[in-house]
């Protein structure tokens, strides 16, 4: 069966999310007639960086890739894989869940792939923890523009990013390095503080303000 080259949108369906190119990750597309596909997940600790190494075969066909992060639920759901690999007793699912959708400026940018409810203080350590980043910082409407073609020319979002103005109403800061955003472009009409929104998420026309803890969504960079 013939492939194809996958897409910054599929690598998360098709279970693999590379470290910043398309290239990496293509081979590792699988259309959904294929059967008895097994798609097995090595976790492995190099100078205090988790490592993932996914790899897909298909009778005698093996191909492997490392990648820094990939989602196995849509793949399951497709393809009927067995999963294989835990990390410190906790299942992959529970640990894999960030995907690779673009770089600017050196910068690369990973969504997550559940709904859960957001915590700024959780997602942000995950950010950290997962890719040695944070959660997304807005620096210039530049940057901004940039960010929202990568996550909805594929459909995707909104996401919660890393600003918010629980200190002080009104008053919008990075969460992670308490800095000021810059240049930043709000949905008409917003931020209205409706029932007290402190977090805030990226939409295809601008940002708006949310309750943190509703369900969502978001987003992660990392820096050069």
């Amino acid at each position: 069966m013939s492939q194809r080259k996958a897409t910054a949108a599929e690598y998360c369906t098709n279970g693999c999310a590379d470290q910043g190119t398309e290239a990496d990750c293509s081979n590792m597309y699988a259309d959904s007639g294929r059967q008895n596909i097994v798609l097995t997940v090595v976790l492995t600790k190099v100078d205090q960086q988790v490592k993932r190494t996914c790899g897909m075969t298909e009778g005698q066909k093996q191909i492997a890739v490392t990648c820094t992060s990939m989602s196995l639920l849509p793949m399951l759901l497709l393809l009927g894989v067995a999963i294989v690999g835990t990390v410190q007793g906790q299942s992959v699912f529970e640990t894999v869940r960030l995907c690779y959708v673009g770089v600017f400026l050196g910068r690369k940018y990973y969504v997550s792939d559940q709904w859960e409810s957001f915590n700024l203080a959780k997602m942000n350590e995950r950010c950290k923890n997962d890719l040695g980043g944070y959660l997304v910082q807005i620096d210039q409407w530049r940057e901004q523009a940039v960010v929202t073609d990568f996550i909805f020319r594929s459909g995707w979002g909104p996401f919660f990013i890393g600003i918010t103005d629980e200190k002080s109403e009104g008053k919008y800061y990075h969460y992670n390095d308490n800095t000021p955003p810059k240049d930043i472009k709000w949905k008409p009409f917003q931020p209205d503080n409706w029932y007290n929104e402190d977090c805030v998420e990226i939409w295809h026309d601008g940002l708006n303000d949310r309750r943190c803890g509703d369900s969502g969504r978001y987003l992660c960079e990392v820096p050069q």
